[in-house]
């Protein structure tokens, strides 16, 4: 049935390998799948792809990766394809499980190749546990991209305060839900943190290169300079899940405007490298733990 949905899309037989590791990837308890594919927000699938296979496939990792156009053919295809799964197989269709208020296009294809070349660090996969040579594809639930330009900043704090201003946005998925206590997919009892994502464009990446900022100073800075007040984040919250999660915190209802951060814990930030030339990155919220496969060609 992958392979049906892979044709359709106009994917190649050398592609469905990727294509199984994917599913298994959303598979995963961790991935929510039940919560994102169903929710009334504009939850979105975005498969990131490390190692030997994204060229050996022509998976595009600079200039225009999320975008139209002949240099991302394959990762339309494979993103494509992940979309008519989520349908074809999950019945997630608009209207009958998908109650998507509005939509949004990136839930027709998102999917690209990490810029492993442009990155001052070790590849998204490796941190994540595998060899550097192994293929491995990721997928992460993405919600509400936005773009991060910043032309003129030169050290990473005045990128980073850059990244800020977009991340505190009260209408972004998951900005605070941190406040409501651990999430779980009510099926199988997982507990899951949600992730926010920052893709980090090789413009960007070549000042952190020349501070010589890891992946974890930017996690940290982005934890304690990216809050809102209290008032604010829990607006669009449960104040009644707030009250039985975090009992010592209730001092708080009488200091409404104390700063609070937007992600639960540093580790809350994921950071993977791509794009061509220009002085621009992508943040997106989200509403669970990505979840990596390898790919067994």
């Amino acid at each position: 049935k992958i392979a049906i949905n892979a044709v359709m899309a106009g994917c190649k037989p050398e592609h469905l390998p990727l294509l199984v590791a994917a599913v298994e990837a959303i598979a995963d308890p961790r991935f929510m799948l039940r919560n994102s594919a169903t929710s009334t927000g504009a939850h979105a699938p975005l498969m990131l792809i490390n190692g030997p296979i994204v060229k050996k496939l022509g998976i595009n990792s600079g200039r225009c990766a999320l975008g139209p156009g002949a240099q991302s053919v394959v990762n339309t295809t494979l993103g494509r394809t992940l979309r008519l799964i989520y349908m074809n197989l999950g019945h997630a269709y608009p209207g009958v499980l998908d109650m998507d208020t509005l939509g949004t296009p990136a839930k027709y294809s998102m999917c690209l190749g990490e810029n492993e070349e442009a990155s001052p660090w070790e590849p998204y996969h490796v941190e994540k546990g595998f060899d550097r040579d192994a293929s491995v594809v990721t997928v992460h639930s993405t919600y509400a991209l936005m773009e991060v330009e910043d032309n003129i900043g030169t050290a990473p704090e005045q990128i980073l305060n850059s990244v800020c201003s977009n991340a505190c946005s009260r209408g972004i998925k998951s900005v605070g839900y941190w406040l409501q206590g651990s999430r779980a997919d009510p099926t199988v009892g997982v507990q899951v943190k949600d992730k926010h994502m920052l893709v980090v464009g090789p413009v960007h990446c070549a000042i952190f290169k020349k501070h010589g900022w890891s992946k974890q100073d930017i996690r940290n800075y982005l934890y304690r300079h990216a809050r809102m007040p209290f008032e604010q984040l829990i607006a669009n919250l449960s104040a009644n899940s707030f009250r039985k999660s975090h009992p010592e915190m209730q001092w708080i209802w009488d200091s409404p405007q104390t700063l609070l951060p937007i992600l639960e814990s540093p580790d809350c930030l994921e950071i993977v490298v791509a794009g061509g030339s220009g002085s621009r990155s992508t943040y997106s919220g989200g509403s669970a733990t990505p979840v990596s496969r390898a790919i067994v060609q």
